[in-house]
């Protein structure tokens, strides 16, 4: 399965999806057409998809395609939590 299949069940769930990439370093076009999916996953039932400690190299690749856009970013993944907990109360 691979990951927007994975965020889709998520979010059908009912879950805000929050992306921990604490342990990635790199990002190739595949894994960017995967987080676009995800975006667009998102929309259609109004869920939110955070990123959670992304790396200064993933970072500039994502704002460099644009695909920075699409996401809110944090330093942590607790603190990407927090803000999906309070966005639902």
């Amino acid at each position: 399965m691979v990951l927007a299949e994975i965020a889709q069940e998520s979010m059908r769930a009912g879950h805000e999806l929050v992306l921990d990439f604490s342990a990635l370093h790199l990002l190739d076009s595949a894994g960017i057409g995967q987080l676009v999916l995800i975006s667009m996953q998102a929309q259609a039932p109004g869920r939110d998809v955070s990123i959670a400690c992304a790396s200064d190299r993933v970072r500039y690749l994502l704002d460099l395609t644009n695909v920075a856009s699409l996401f809110e970013f944090f330093g942590s993944v607790s603190g990407a939590l927090e803000e999906c907990s309070s966005n639902a109360a």
